[in-house]
């Protein structure tokens, strides 16, 4: 297990568009979240680990490489955001850890769209560290 950043973004209003715009629109603006998540991932030299649903799971080495990220997804699309930092087991296709718990917790139940909120783990690393990956 090691330190790193974990981002989870949420679709907002997923069931929504599917109720009133159809399936096929509304899978059109999951397509569009995962290309978003996915572009912005990699130029912030982080990695989509996997997507479901309305969602995607990625993860950074450092928590302002997450919020970098997050901030690009969302000037595309309306989503909302959630973002963890600390020991995750990373098997390739997911990860696993009390941090991602807590991420994927913030992203698709508390924060509303627009907004990217960080768990107290990923606030003080930032704060302790200024790069956020606790380093001085």
């Amino acid at each position: 297990m090691t330190a790193q950043a974990v981002l989870v973004i949420d679709l907002c209003g997923f069931s929504r568009l599917m109720e009133e715009q159809g399936v096929s629109y509304a899978l059109g603006a999951v397509a569009q979240l995962q290309e978003a998540a996915r572009n912005a991932a990699e130029a912030a030299g982080g990695r989509v680990v996997k997507c479901w649903a309305d969602n995607v799971m990625a993860v950074f080495p450092t928590v302002r490489a997450a919020q970098r990220a997050a901030d690009a997804t969302l000037e595309i699309v309306t989503a909302a955001a959630g973002i963890g930092f600390g020991d995750v087991l990373d098997i390739g296709d997911d990860l696993y850890g009390v941090e991602v718990n807590n991420a994927c917790r913030l992203g698709e139940d508390v924060a509303e769209s627009g907004q990217v909120l960080l768990t107290e783990a990923a606030r003080i690393s930032v704060e302790k560290g200024g790069l956020g990956n606790g380093s001085p």
